[in-house]
């Protein structure tokens, strides 16, 4: 779904390690109507059990949360605690089992943790000790933005229709969230935007080579992965042409 940029927003950059796993505890703890939980990666370990506990603490307060991990990347995830979870309301379910090619293919990539149309995190960031490990000798390095405003709401559009597809039977409760907005005093320019194959949203591609046509000094780019098609490659060659 493509939406427009807000302003009545604040936004600050969270790297990995405690600040993350913390900022994610103050979150959940903090929601009172519902909370959007999906990820690539989610191990059940020491670093992230204090977050399965405030789940369950948001459950008995009857806040509506909706969770889903990635079948693949979470595929460890025990079930004693999927159990766990859907006795205390928890709605739960692993996004697209991997019987063959188009499901091996579409993964859950996005790691996004939203509350109540208020705040959100969202970024890089899979919720396992290996990737928040501060004692580590070679940390991962990763980064998450914590999004307080009316960009949260935008935030929320996007991710309905995964929600939608797994937890029909509470459409009605879904919906209902729409309702639910918040601004903040402060004016931060806020665009979220997605990139998903199967939807021909190429939004983040545009927003690279949008950048990278627009650069007049320098282009810096930071990434795991970088593996650039040909226009993108062709809008670097011409951006290193002009100098």
């Amino acid at each position: 779904m493509r939406t427009n940029p807000t302003t009545a927003n604040s936004a600050s950059l969270i790297r990995n390690g405690y600040e993350f796993i913390q900022s994610n505890l103050d979150l959940i703890s903090e929601a009172r109507e519902f909370i959007f939980l999906h990820t690539y990666i989610f191990e059940e370990d020491e670093t992230t059990k204090p977050i399965i506990k405030e789940l369950l603490v948001a459950a008995k307060r009857k806040v509506k949360i909706y969770i889903i991990f990635d079948a693949y990347g979470s595929q460890s995830f025990p079930s004693d605690t999927i159990e766990e979870f859907q006795k205390a309301g928890i709605r739960f379910h692993f996004f697209t089992p991997f019987f063959h090619f188009y499901h091996v293919a579409r993964r859950m990539h996005q790691k996004l943790l939203l509350v109540d149309n208020k705040k959100a995190i969202v970024g890089g960031i899979n919720l396992a000790r290996r990737f928040n490990n501060p004692d580590q000798e070679q940390p991962w390095l990763d980064f998450s933005m914590l999004i307080e405003g009316e960009e949260v709401h935008n935030i929320y559009l996007k991710s309905l229709r995964h929600y939608l597809k797994y937890f029909a039977h509470d459409k009605a409760n879904l919906l209902n969230f729409k309702t639910l907005s918040h601004r903040t005093n402060e004016q931060f320019l806020t665009k979220s935007i997605e990139n998903d194959w199967i939807f021909q949203y190429r939004e983040i591609t545009e927003s690279y080579i949008h950048a990278i046509k627009n650069a007049d000094n320098r282009i810096v780019i930071m990434a795991t992965y970088f593996l650039p098609g040909k226009k993108l490659l062709k809008n670097l060659k011409k951006a290193n042409q002009k100098g």
